[in-house]
């Protein structure tokens, strides 16, 4: 729970901008209601993508900017991952 809490505020503090805030309330009401996330029409990534993506990540390496290792992302759980998957699909939504 306190790396998913850890994550959810770096991930807030680095997205959040003003003209921004219901993006942050988009992905805090889908994790509520992961069905809708997974069966959602116009999502651009699939939820199994992003798992693969971070399965794939290797362990024991320098973190990037962001200061979280891979390991946060590998071992967080289905809640990070479902997480991740909404907030890369409201970017992938905003980008069209």
């Amino acid at each position: 729970m306190q790396i998913e809490q850890r994550c959810r505020e770096y991930f807030e503090s680095l997205l959040n901008v003003t003209e921004n805030i219901s993006t942050s309330t988009e992905c805090v009401n889908h994790s509520t209601d992961t069905d809708q996330v997974e069966n959602d029409e116009h999502t651009g990534i699939s939820l199994e993508e992003v798992e693969k993506a971070i399965k794939h990540m290797k362990n024991n390496k320098s973190p990037g900017s962001d200061e979280l290792p891979s390991e946060i992302f590998k071992y967080a759980g289905d809640s990070m991952t479902k997480w991740i998957h909404c907030i890369i699909n409201v970017a992938w939504k905003k980008a069209k």
